[in-house]
């Protein structure tokens, strides 16, 4: 509902042709509009390229961004968020610069959706919103290959955020993998960087047993999760399912990837 800000960060420099972040559409037209949806807020990222190359390297962006949420508000913010089973938007509007001469705005929807829905509203608080800006400001200032990595294991957690079973649990290790990981020594980088993690012990003594059912899922032992011979004794031990787990670490893992 900001209208000093949408008029700053974007009609001040776009070629909106006057559409309403309001209402979602031009004023009294035919004109673009959302697909008949109550839309409450808009996440905004400016690049340059193509139509199709400012897409998709907004699409990572826009997943990078709900990564870092999600793990401050599951870590830090220490909520337990539900997944609705209503489809997440992908609706995505292009504004063409001014000095652009030749393009309109257009609405398309991503390929992929980034942020899922969940049963519940949660509000974050000023500390959450602080935590995720420090994050971005020490990432800009990390070095280039750190950074590179980060950014990878961004984009499969949020892929372990948006897919479910097997494919979610083979996505959080992945970010694990992209973060820690060294070629011919997967495993004990793994476990070495997260035993550089400030989690309790007990979460570090769970990483084989990961390690042990991301091979089963990924080399066909196992169909799904809960198929593993070990799921249950893993349940009985810890008192904690691994696909719980692996998120968990992979979340704390990215909130700390800046720093260690």
């Amino acid at each position: 509902m900001d209208t000093k800000k949408w008029e700053e960060v974007v009609s001040a420099k776009y070629k909106t042709n006057k559409w309403s972040h309001l209402i979602g559409c031009i004023p009294n037209s035919g004109g673009i509009q959302l697909f008949g949806f109550e839309c409450r807020s808009l996440i905004v990222h400016q690049a340059h390229g193509t139509q199709l190359g400012t897409k998709f390297s907004s699409r990572l962006e826009f997943a990078k961004f709900f990564a870092v949420l999600y793990a401050t508000v599951t870590v830090e913010e220490d909520m337990r968020l539900l997944w609705a089973r209503e489809d997440p938007y992908r609706w995505c509007i292009q504004f063409p610069s001014l000095s652009s001469s030749g393009l309109g705005t257009t609405q398309s929807e991503l390929d992929e959706a980034v942020f899922p829905f969940f049963c519940a509203d949660f509000k974050l608080s000023h500390n959450a919103v602080n935590s995720i800006q420090n994050w971005y400001l020490a990432l800009a200032n990390s070095a280039k290959a750190r950074r590179a990595r980060i950014e990878k294991a961004c984009h499969f957690v949020n892929r372990g955020i948006m897919t479910n079973g097997l494919d979610s649990y083979v996505n959080f290790f992945i970010s694990l993998d992209a973060l820690y990981g060294e070629a011919g020594e997967v495993e004990g980088s793994i476990q070495r960087g997260i035993e550089s993690l400030p989690i309790d012990i007990s979460l570090k003594e769970r990483v084989s047993w990961l390690y042990n059912l991301r091979n089963e899922l990924v080399h066909g032992g196992s169909r799904f999760c809960a198929e593993w011979r070990d799921y249950d004794r893993y349940y009985l031990h810890f008192r904690t399912m691994p696909e719980e787990d692996i998120k968990r670490i992979s979340c704390i893992a990215l909130l700390h990837s800046v720093s260690t």
